[in-house]
């Protein structure tokens, strides 16, 4: 399931309009429709840990689903790249 098609379905489940939750969340409604259309490939994090938080849903796991990884992941990645490359190649 595409990540727009996902977040249509939770906000649903909350009974949330698209007006609703953009409103909760400090967006427009434009932007939002666009996200839940596969729109836009613009990426807000806290805003997608705003709307998680809204929909029940764990932040991180939110933004995975989104195809992105969360910004402390990435960075400890980086941090630790040698030990993460090798535990990979096995």
């Amino acid at each position: 399931m595409k990540f727009g098609k996902f977040l249509k379905a939770k906000r649903e489940e909350m009974h949330l309009t698209l007006d609703e939750l953009a409103l909760m969340c400090g967006v427009s409604s434009i932007y939002l429709y666009d996200i839940e259309n596969d729109q836009t490939d613009t990426f807000a994090e806290g805003i997608f840990y705003k709307m998680a938080n809204i929909l029940s849903i764990d932040g991180d796991e939110f933004i995975i689903k989104s195809g992105r990884i969360p910004k402390w992941a990435y960075k400890y990645i980086i941090r630790n790249w040698p030990q993460v490359k090798a535990s990979l190649m096995h």
